[in-house]
């Protein structure tokens, strides 16, 4: 088999193992028994670990790290420039944290 197909195979495996969480979904509106309902949607949730295995194996670690740097560097576009302030990072927090420590949040965590 070529560099070349093993890479698209390899892509195909990455892609079809993000995606396959997706079909716990589907599996809760089945009328199947729950201990086979839990051991299916139990694999589907642990598929992108072992489909990402399956296609470094498949396409050899050079091209996985090829595409990890892509990615990486395709995400580095999100970050802010520079160092953020301290004012900006209080504000996140606040902004993140904010809803889980408001008066109702004790309905959420009780104490």
């Amino acid at each position: 088999m070529s560099a070349d197909t093993r890479l698209k195979l390899g892509i195909v495996l990455l892609v079809l193992g993000l995606a396959m969480p997706a079909g716990t979904l589907f599996i809760i509106g089945t009328d199947w028994p729950a201990g086979v309902k839990a051991a299916i949607r139990g694999t589907l949730l642990f598929a992108p670990d072992i489909m990402a295995v399956a296609a470094v194996a498949l396409m050899g670690k050079e091209n996985f790290e090829h595409i990890v740097e892509r990615v990486k560097s395709g995400l580095k576009s999100f970050k802010p420039a520079g160092n953020v302030s301290r004012s900006r990072h209080a504000m996140g927090l606040i902004l993140s944290w904010g809803p889980y420590c408001s008066p109702g949040s004790p309905a959420i965590f009780p104490l």
